[in-house]
């Protein structure tokens, strides 16, 4: 599944908190590390306290240390320096994780530029929105230490969408080599949740619009039950949940109270950059989320909502 992982790297301690998830996925999946910096333009020495590479020998000589202390501990390890200087970092991510081969991409965001970028800012935000190679986005603050216990409850937020359910086979991989629990999660909205053309037609037919409701949740408990009888027999403890409320919230607060460990989701790709920040729901998750969360964005399909 995961045979080539990227992880880019910019010297400081808070890029370097993905480090033990990383090397946890490389020692189940059997993977290479490949250890990324971007040398970048106008770069300074440090932010908000932490030192950030910025000349080409310091910055080789940092991923060479970081390589041999994980060769020494049997992990395979491969290094990549970009040069010249860039301006989007984001980009070059991007062009080198294919350029690699990579099938999955550990980032970190935190501070602001560069990799530096705010929770979910500008770089994460045009990798994630560039690359169709899967993305698995860690912040500092979901990091309890430098040790890991792997990934004991895996959450796939589904709603019936086929373009949403492409997020099961790396789920059920994740969960058969953890050997973590599944969870799925399905979401209703209430009457105070519908989008503006259906809130019309509920106000003007509130007692359809219940009904309506409550017939989805009853098919989607159905759908989830299907969902699950077919990856259990995969040999994965499958459960499913049905919710009502907002989409958002809702599942933030299942990651939150069921704590769990991982989401993992698929979103559509948007041509337009904006519109996949704004109107996927994927993003406002990714920003507010307790766990991390793997995202894997198809060309096909529509968006959930």
């Amino acid at each position: 599944m995961f045979k080539r992982i990227l992880v880019p790297l910019d010297g400081s301690k808070l890029a370097e908190s993905v480090l033990p998830t990383a090397l946890d996925l490389a020692k189940h999946y059997h993977s290479t590390l490949i250890l990324f910096h971007v040398l970048e333009k106008d770069v300074p020495t440090s932010i908000h306290g932490q030192y950030h590479l910025g000349k080409l020998d310091e910055a080789r000589e940092y991923l060479e240390s970081l390589s041999d202390h994980f060769v020494a501990d049997g992990i395979r390890v491969e290094i990549d320096l970009h040069e010249p200087r860039q301006t989007d970092v984001a980009r070059s991510i991007s062009e080198h994780a294919r350029e690699l081969r990579a099938d999955l991409i550990i980032l970190c965001a935190h501070g602001y530029g560069g990799l530096r970028d705010i929770i979910i800012g500008s770089i994460a935000q045009q990798v994630i929105y560039l690359e169709t190679i899967p993305v698995l986005l860690i912040r500092p603050d979901q990091v309890k230490n430098d040790s890991i216990e792997g990934f004991k409850t895996i959450l796939v937020p589904l709603d019936g969408n086929p373009v949403h359910e492409s997020a099961l086979p790396i789920a059920t991989s994740l969960a058969l080599k953890y050997g973590a629990d599944l969870r799925l999660l399905s979401i209703v909205p209430t009457s105070e949740h519908l989008k503006s053309k259906e809130a019309a037609i509920g106000r003007i037919l509130p007692a359809s619009t219940l009904l309506s409701l409550d017939l989805s949740a009853q098919e989607s408990k159905e759908y989830l039950k299907k969902i699950a009888f077919e990856f259990s027999n995969q040999g994965v403890y499958v459960s499913g949940q049905v919710v009502r409320g907002n989409v958002v919230s809702r599942i933030l607060e299942t990651v939150k109270l069921e704590k769990i460990d991982l989401v993992v989701m698929a979103s559509f790709g948007h041509r337009n950059f904006d519109a996949f920040w704004e109107e996927s729901t994927t993003p406002k998750v990714l920003t507010k989320s307790s766990a991390p969360v793997l995202i894997m964005k198809e060309t096909k399909g529509e968006q959930m909502e």
